[in-house]
């Protein structure tokens, strides 16, 4: 960043998403980079709150800011807004793109609780797909119960970002098609405290390495009371 900075003074539009960016690359942005307009942090991994703050402050010139699925604080959130309504920036904060599609708050000694937003009419870009996986992980903390029951569009990579959910107490994936045996096993060494699991439907067709994925899954997660396979090759 510094480079493009040094040798592009000019820049008007940059694009860091799915980057794993530093708080001091946003520094030398704002600091380095007078004309820049547009700025794409979309899923950047690596930012604190620190990086709102100089954006709530500096680019003098921004007129369009993406932050994407972010993992910022409520407090820095704040200061963006309040920058977005002194000086009109369009913005997209962490959070407005996944409540599009998910829901979640608090539901008692369960912690947090997301779940698929099941309008009687479906809108367009409520689909949920792997990227809002990873959104939960980077954005939604402290997730004990997931349901992503009939997000046919969700397949192993969503489950590699599942896996950063460590307070993950129950999940349900049934009827998630695409998702395999052998992704949630693989991804249950992220689930010491998982106690329930439904992956009704998720897999048809078994294979050879299906009950060693199964028994991996188990040995792993130790807590374990409730497993549904119905409608898999299991069943």
């Amino acid at each position: 960043v510094e480079l493009a900075c040094v040798m592009c003074r000019g820049m008007g539009k940059v694009s860091l998403a799915g980057c794993a960016v530093s708080d001091t690359a946003v520094s030398t942005l704002v600091a380095w980079a007078p004309e820049l307009r547009q700025l794409d942090l979309s899923f950047a991994e690596g930012l604190t709150d620190l990086s709102a703050q100089a954006l709530a402050t500096g680019a003098k010139a921004l007129t369009d800011l993406r932050l994407r699925c972010c993992p910022l604080s409520d407090e820095a959130v704040r200061e963006l807004v309040h920058r977005r309504a002194r000086d009109g920036v369009n913005m997209e904060l962490p959070e407005a793109w996944l409540a599009r599609s998910l829901e979640w708050g608090p539901a008692g000694d369960k912690g947090t609780v997301v779940r698929w937003r099941r309008a009687l009419e479906v809108q367009p870009g409520t689909d949920v797909t792997p990227s809002h996986a990873r959104g939960v992980a980077l954005v939604v903390t402290h997730v004990s119960v997931l349901d992503l029951s009939r997000c046919s569009s969700l397949d192993g990579e969503a489950a590699r970002w599942l896996a950063r959910l460590p307070e993950l107490r129950e999940l349900s994936v049934a009827f998630c098609n695409r998702m395999r045996l052998a992704d949630l096993s693989s991804a249950s060494k992220g689930w010491p405290a998982l106690e329930a699991l439904d992956m009704e439907g998720t897999w048809i067709a078994g294979g050879p390495g299906d009950p060693a994925a199964l028994r991996q899954l188990l040995g792993r997660c130790r807590r374990l009371r409730i497993l549904n396979v119905n409608r898999t090759s299991f069943s």
